[in-house]
């Protein structure tokens, strides 16, 4: 997993969405998490049982998934579909997102379980406090978990980190230092296959960018990066924030999607979502302290 450094600290709000000023310098992961990645999870959490459901069996069988899950003596084994190693996993909820960060933060441990050291935290330990996730009952109206805790390693991005990484650019006159699309760009990107345009990106334009798969492994457009270097924060696949969106027990959500229109993409768009849904179309990648080694 490759990172990039975020700093500019104390850079100036956006004025459209009053988001993207973050104070502290961070790394953020250059491409959302593939399947392969998402895989290697699995095969370290989740092969005794899956109490947690960090496995939806729509990664087989759904749109745009691509992990099966086998069933051997003793337990399970997690592969990726022949040919999608490298697009983003999906039917990932912000709860799974946000359990993947607590793996990282302890250190990728192999023990085949979910548990402290593993995936779950309390409010002492891990990135998040797993054990204050809402029940299945109360998912709609009772969201505790607001934010990782602050000596997180590893963490989905927030609201601001996400902004940042994706459109803010420092060497811009300070009111336009933010830029329309992930792709340092304020036309609209072109609809196309992957490729090295600097202004392409998979989404839907009354076309499929990438008929087939739909996705694009990650990475697939390396010349259509932000100003800190992040690839596919436009198109591909939705990714999960961890701020709530305000009034709301939903999470934003960023980035549009190979299946999304172009509106989707902008820096402006406003959509959500419940943190237990897992949808064909949402994926996430992770940031973390600066510094810290995988």
């Amino acid at each position: 997993m490759e990172f990039v450094i975020v700093g500019d600290i104390r850079n100036p709000v956006d004025p459209l969405t009053q988001s993207g000023r973050v104070d502290y310098p961070y790394e953020i992961a250059k491409c959302p998490v593939t399947n392969e990645e998402y895989a290697e999870f699995l095969n370290a959490v989740a092969v005794h049982e899956d109490p947690f459901g960090l496995y939806s069996p729509n990664m087989e069988t759904g749109l745009f998934g691509g992990i099966r899950r086998i069933q051997k003596e003793g337990g399970y084994f997690y592969e990726t579909l022949p040919g999608y190693e490298r697009l983003p996993v999906v039917y990932v909820s912000f709860y799974d997102a946000a359990r993947f960060a607590n793996w990282l933060h302890y250190g990728r441990k192999k023990t085949g379980r979910q548990e402290i050291g593993t995936t779950e935290g309390n409010e002492s330990s891990g990135a998040y406090p797993t054990s204050l996730f809402p029940s299945e009952i109360d998912r709609m109206k009772n969201e505790k978990v607001k934010s990782h805790h602050p000596g997180a390693r590893y963490w989905i991005p927030t609201l601001d980190e996400w902004n940042k990484a994706a459109f803010y650019d420092p060497t811009r006159k300070k009111n336009k230092s933010y830029w329309l699309y992930a792709m340092r760009s304020d036309e609209k990107p072109k609809c196309v296959e992957p490729c090295n345009d600097p202004k392409a990106a998979n989404y839907f334009d009354f076309k499929w960018a990438c008929p087939g798969q739909f996705l694009s492994p990650a990475g697939s457009y390396p010349q259509a990066t932000s100003y800190y270097g992040t690839c596919d924060q436009n198109g591909n696949v939705w990714e999960w924030v961890e701020t709530l969106r305000c009034g709301s027990f939903q999470r934003w959500v960023r980035g549009g999607a190979a299946s999304t229109f172009e509106d989707a993409l902008r820096r402006t768009n406003c959509d959500s979502e419940y943190s237990d849904h897992q949808l064909y179309s949402f994926g996430f990648r992770v940031a973390k302290k600066m510094g810290i080694g995988e």
